[in-house]
C-alpha cells in the first residue's frame, strides 16, 4: 500500500495537490454508486410488498364472491339489501349487496388487510 502510493507521488511530485481530485471523483462516483444500489433495493422490497397486497386483494374479493355466490345458490333471499361478512385468514371482506334484478347482484365491497381499508363496486350474477 505504502509503495503504491509512493509511485503516485512520484509521478505527481511536480504538480502539487494534484492526486486529492483524483481520489475525490472516485470517491464521489463509489458513493453514488452505492447510493443507487441501496435506493433500488428499497424501491424493489416496496414494489414486493405493493404486489403482495394486491395479490392478497384480489384473492379475498374473488372468495368473498365466490362464497357470496355459493351461498345464494344454497338459500333464497327475499331482501332487497344485506350485509354479509366473511373473516379469512388474510383479512376481512364485507359485502353490502342490493337486488338489482332476480339475476343481478349490486355490490359494495370492504376488505380489511392489516391496517389498510379497499373498497370496490361490482356486480355479480346469481
Amino acid at each position: 500500500m505504502q509503495s503504491s502510493f509512493r509511485i503516485i507521488t512520484k509521478i505527481y511530485k511536480n504538480q502539487h495537490g494534484m492526486v486529492f481530485p483524483y481520489v475525490l471523483f472516485i470517491l464521489i462516483v463509489v458513493s453514488a454508486i452505492t447510493l443507487l444500489k441501496v435506493q433500488d433495493t428499497v424501491y424493489l422490497k416496496e414494489q414486493i410488498e405493493v404486489t403482495e397486497t394486491l395479490n392478497v386483494i384480489s384473492n379475498l374479493k374473488m372468495t368473498a364472491l365466490y362464497d357470496l355466490k355459493r351461498a345464494f345458490e344454497d338459500s333464497e333471499h327475499n331482501s332487497e339489501q344485506d350485509t354479509v361478512t366473511y373473516h379469512y385468514q388474510t383479512g376481512t371482506v364485507t359485502l353490502v349487496y342490493s337486488l338489482e334484478s332476480p339475476e343481478l347482484l349490486n355490490i359494495h365491497m370492504t376488505i380489511h388487510v392489516e391496517k389498510n381499508k379497499y373498497e370496490y363496486l361490482t356486480f355479480l350474477e346469481v
